[in-house]
């Protein structure tokens, strides 16, 4: 059974990053779930979950965050909403790992997602 490798990040400015990494994920047999935690539209890459679930999950709405141009809160409510997200992915055992690249705001909004996993293995 392939394993699945969950990479979530900010794909408006990390998706030609993430496409080279799930591409070699995928060269090494393993699945990849792309969760995009970004405000605006993704480039490069074709996520499987929307950045407006992402603010959806935080009760934020991923228009507003775009226009209203603060970075600090935007980053904050995607970092509000990738918990949960991940979490009910985890639950739902659609992936095995996690996976993040990122500067201070992904690396912000992809840590908060990992401390609502458990730690170790579900095997």
């Amino acid at each position: 059974m392939a394993r699945t490798v969950l990479l979530l990040g900010t794909f408006d400015t990390k998706g030609h990053e993430y496409a080279f990494v799930r591409d070699r994920l995928c060269d090494l047999g393993v699945e990849a779930l792309l969760v995009d935690a970004g405000i605006n539209a993704p480039v490069g890459v074709e996520p499987d979950v929307t950045r407006s679930l992402v603010a959806d999950a935080a009760g934020a709405r991923i228009e507003e965050l775009a226009s209203a141009g603060d970075r600090g809160d935007a980053v904050a409510a995607m970092a509000r909403g990738a918990p949960v997200v991940v979490r009910r992915l985890f639950d739902e055992g659609r992936f095995d790992g996690i996976l993040a690249l990122g500067g201070s705001g992904g690396s912000s909004i992809a840590t908060a997602a990992m401390r609502a996993l458990p730690i170790g293995s579900r095997n």
